[in-house]
């Protein structure tokens, strides 16, 4: 499973702080004991010294589907443009979020903003609400709402499984492509 997000605060905070830890925290202990544990894909963990977005690229290709973290700040990003486009034509290839096949291998989670802010394709689709639980500040953790961010990625942790589950097996997809702002000419160092 990848997880697409803007990587800018407050998203990237409350992702590393709260959502994260407790994604894959939870996730495992919904998953059935017979299977491999399933793997969760996020930016920050690729190795150093690695071509980052030729590897954020396999990361993308090796998951069956996708969480996405939605913010009026998402759509602007062209790499999160990119990974939900990348996603979106994977659905469209296996017959996936249509009318006849509605579920979809994209597991929106809204974090501000509401559907009036977000492009048609994101909000015609069941996305859940965490704009009440979206403090990215780490002493959030002794808030007593906190207890309700738990239970919300309980639940996302359940429909992921079933999500996970139900999607296609790996196999060629389309390729997350760099967007056109990544394409400038190398910079010419000096030799030392």
């Amino acid at each position: 499973m990848f997880v697409s997000y803007r990587r800018r605060d407050p998203v990237l905070s409350w992702m590393n702080n709260h959502f994260f830890p407790k994604l894959v925290h939870w996730l495992p202990q919904f998953w059935p004991s017979e299977l491999p544990s399933p793997r969760i894909a996020k930016d920050d963990q690729m190795e150093t010294g690695v071509r980052w977005p030729d590897r954020l690229a396999q990361m993308h290709g090796g998951s069956r589907c996708m969480v996405a973290i939605l913010s009026p700040e998402y759509f602007r990003s062209a790499w999160c443009q990119s990974e939900w486009r990348a996603m979106q034509a994977r659905e469209k290839l296996v017959g996936m979020a249509t009318k006849r096949r509605t579920r979809g291998l994209i597991f929106p989670v809204l974090f501000c903003g509401d559907t009036s802010v977000l492009p048609k394709e994101a909000a015609a689709r069941q996305w859940v609400d965490f704009t009440r639980l979206n403090f990215p500040d780490e002493v959030f953790r002794f808030h007593p709402t906190y207890l309700e961010l738990d239970q919300a990625v309980q639940n996302v942790a359940r429909e992921l499984v079933t999500m996970i589950q139900s999607a296609p097996p790996r196999r060629a997809w389309p390729r997350l492509e760099a967007p056109k702002t990544l394409a400038r000419p190398p910079l010419a160092l000096p030799r030392l």
